[in-house]
């Protein structure tokens, strides 16, 4: 049952992907892309047997049993986001611009790059007032996530963040209006934008994410192949935009799981216990998070038979987390 459950879970992906992913890099091809990495990766990795669950200990024989009927609901899932899709398109589904913002205009490339320069800067300033004060790289990654001492400063992370998507935006436009046919003026705005892309990534990295800094690198490869014009000025073709997305998740992946090295090596001079002496597959399977699924599987166990619903505590805590602790003193420090 489980090997059948899993091999469901890639056809209902599949089906979503086929039927309503009108581009590589839509809202609908990212679900299914991103569903497969953090569900449909280890669905299928445990089903074949090639890693248990993880971690074991917390598993015991009936183990393949649970991963089958996780994967059920896993199924049941994607069969909503099916039935979901298929009415909206029915019935000309849009929502109002208030809930779903939509461009009406493209800004400016002045102003892209402007407001790139500035969030850039700001994001120079905190970075290197933290490398200061902590005595370097090592010392940030160590005070932010191992020693929590920025709890309640994350706001200040929101700058490179920001900052990193906007350039990714800016580089993305520059090729998207001008197919490879620069000016002086444009070549060096995609210069600083990719740039200032991959220095905020750095940025919100010293942190101690990874999930920016991968974001740069994914779309500034998918996005720039998928707008590079061909060689006779035409659009580019659907294989060369397909083998371009490919290229980028593979190095996409190598960046997530060698940047969970490096932040690891950065902080303790070794691995992490979870990465250490362990499979490729398990390795690759902790750093990137993938184990999102094996996680899902312990909660399915254990909701509600051993631990009791939460009534939407985490809810409330979620949108309690976006308000700075200076505006509230007694948020919690943890869950």
């Amino acid at each position: 049952m489980t090997v059948l459950s899993a091999l469901l879970l890639l056809g209902l992906l599949w089906v979503i992907y086929r039927q309503w992913a009108r581009w590589p890099l839509d809202i609908v091809a990212i679900f299914c892309v991103s569903f497969l990495l953090f569900y449909g990766f280890r669905a299928v990795v445990v089903a074949l047997g090639v890693d248990p669950l993880y971690p074991d200990y917390l598993f015991g024989a009936n183990a393949t049993m649970l991963a089958g009927r996780t994967n059920l609901l896993l199924c049941l899932f994607l069969g909503g986001v099916i039935g979901g899709l298929a009415l909206s398109s029915r019935i000309g589904l849009r929502l109002p611009r208030w809930v779903f913002p939509d461009i009406v205009s493209h800004p400016k490339g002045s102003r892209y790059l402007s407001v790139v320069v500035v969030l850039t800067a700001i994001s120079t300033v905190i970075t290197l007032a933290l490398l200061a004060r902590y005595g370097g790289f090592s010392g940030v990654i160590q005070a932010s996530k191992y020693d929590r001492e920025l709890t309640g400063t994350n706001i200040l992370r929101v700058f490179p963040s920001i900052g990193a998507l906007v350039a990714v935006a800016s580089a993305l436009d520059v090729a998207r209006r001008y197919q490879g046919r620069f000016t002086a003026g444009q070549r060096q705005r995609l210069v600083v934008s990719v740039a200032c892309a991959v220095l905020d990534g750095y940025f919100v990295f010293v942190w101690g994410q990874r999930s920016i800094l991968a974001i740069v690198v994914f779309g500034l490869i998918a996005g720039l192949v998928a707008f590079r014009p061909s060689p006779r000025g035409s659009r580019a073709s659907a294989l060369r935009i397909w083998g371009g997305i490919a290229v980028a998740v593979i190095v996409c992946v190598v960046t997530v799981v060698g940047l969970r090295f490096l932040r690891d090596t950065a902080a303790t001079g070794d691995l992490s216990p979870n990465l250490k002496n362990e499979t490729i597959i398990r390795q690759f399977s902790v750093a990137s998070n993938s184990t999102s699924y094996d996680a899902l599987v312990l909660a399915r166990r254990d909701w509600p038979s051993t631990f009791e619903f939460r009534g939407g505590q985490d809810f409330a805590a979620g949108v309690g987390a976006a308000v700075p602790r200076f505006l509230l003193p007694d948020k919690p420090t943890s869950i």
